[in-house]
């Protein structure tokens, strides 16, 4: 099986045998189109890990739906079948007490159903993606979440509207009064990163009266890790491993 996450920043193609993965290759999502070039790759992926042998099929979760046509080209040039998970009942993978789940990306139901899954029915899910966001399940249901502004997309603008400030690498740093404009700027985004995480987290908790699990997902997972005071747990497959099992019905 070959599971598909179209994200706005990035497409990863993860590869699937057996209940496994066993390699994922990424694209960024406003440079790729289909061409000879991916579909090759695509093509010796397929090969290398003796696909072919098993369900054909390609799963996709995609919050970029003028995307979603160069996926359907690879599937039918490798003619496996392709399986929207916008089109599937989410309902027999989990409840829900929001107003719309047809609003809900790909890509937080991916990881709402693989939580649920591998984590228990209690679950706070912090993915660092173009946006960050919080999806919270409370005894096995999912009752909403919260979207803030990503960490990358925040460094691209401010760097963009303020002639003096350049983009910056995004990384722990220990100091929290920068002695220049690259340590005052690096430690805005890692602390103010930092307390909103946590403030949010914990305003979660107070609010929803549960004990969560902590999930980490995405690129910048494991930099704010040592600095939550609850136990976190990263997971860097878990969207790919969401639209897997997902498919697998």
């Amino acid at each position: 099986m070959i599971v598909v996450d179209i994200g706005n920043s990035n497409i990863v193609f993860g590869f699937y045998n057996n209940n496994k993965i066993l390699e994922s290759i990424r694209f960024q999502t406003n440079k790729f189109i289909t061409n000879k070039e991916i579909y090759l790759i695509i093509k010796k992926k397929i090969i290398k890990y003796n696909l072919s042998s098993y369900d054909k099929l390609i799963i996709l979760g995609s919050v970029v739906t003028t995307k979603n046509i160069e996926i359907k080209k690879i599937s039918n040039k490798i003619q496996w079948k392709l399986i929207n998970i916008k089109r599937i009942d989410i309902s027999i993978f989990f409840k829900s007490s929001i107003e719309s789940i047809n609003e809900l990306g790909s890509d937080r139901i991916a990881n709402s159903v693989e939580g649920i899954k591998k984590y228990g029915s209690n679950l706070i899910i912090v993915d660092f993606g173009t946006a960050t966001t919080f999806d919270i399940i409370k005894n096995g249901i999912y009752i909403g979440g919260v979207i803030a502004p990503g960490i990358n997309i925040s460094n691209a603008a401010l760097a963009k509207s303020a002639a003096n400030l350049n983009e910056i690498e995004i990384k722990k740093i220990n100091n929290v009064v920068g002695k220049n404009t690259l340590t005052a700027t690096q430690s805005g985004f890692y602390w103010g990163y930092i307390y909103l995480i946590k403030g949010i987290t914990s305003k979660i908790i107070k609010q929803e009266h549960f004990r969560p699990k902590i999930i980490f997902t995405g690129g910048l997972a494991n930099v704010f890790k040592s600095q939550i005071l609850k136990k976190v747990i990263i997971d860097q497959n878990l969207t790919l491993n969401g639209l897997y099992h997902i498919g697998k019905i």
